[in-house]
């Protein structure tokens, strides 16, 4: 048995997840990222949270202290650049909204413009919190990252 089976089990169910009617779907992207989306995101949501739990997020930062690294990708539609996010460090920090920023980049990554709406992810950097409006990273670069260790 795979360590990781819960993960493979829950493919086949995404279909949980409700499907946005085709009248929906059209009207979100006819409107782009404005209120209407196709999609309700708090289904995701909470298939997020039920997979990515504490013993998941456990297991990522103890591979970050071996040196793996997990990088998720979003788009920071306020600046309008893309982000990467490193989960393994943010699973590995003391911080007691780690779950929850973990969660949201993963919502975010996730949420095609149109389809669902922006996430918006609390981010403190250099002393200072601010809201920023986050998206699937997709949105603005089209890069897959490979790191390998030498």
């Amino acid at each position: 048995m795979s360590r990781y089976r819960a993960v493979i089990e829950l493919l086949p169910r995404l279909s949980e997840i409700r499907q946005p009617s085709p009248s929906r779907l059209s009207t979100a992207l006819l409107r782009g990222c404005g209120e209407c989306s196709a999609a309700d995101t708090a289904p995701l949501r909470r298939v997020i949270a039920r997979y990515v739990d504490a013993d998941m997020i456990a297991k990522i930062a103890t591979e970050h202290r071996k040196g793996r690294r997990l990088f998720i990708g979003t788009t920071n539609l306020d600046a309008g650049r893309p982000v990467l996010w490193n989960l393994g460090a943010i699973a590995n920090s003391l911080d007691p909204g780690a779950a929850d920023l973990i969660h949201d980049v993963l919502l975010a990554s996730a949420s095609i413009p149109g389809a669902f709406l922006p996430v918006l992810i609390n981010v403190r950097a250099e002393g200072e919190t601010f809201d920023e409006l986050h998206v699937d990273g997709g949105t603005t670069t089209h890069r897959c990252f490979c790191i390998r260790k030498v």
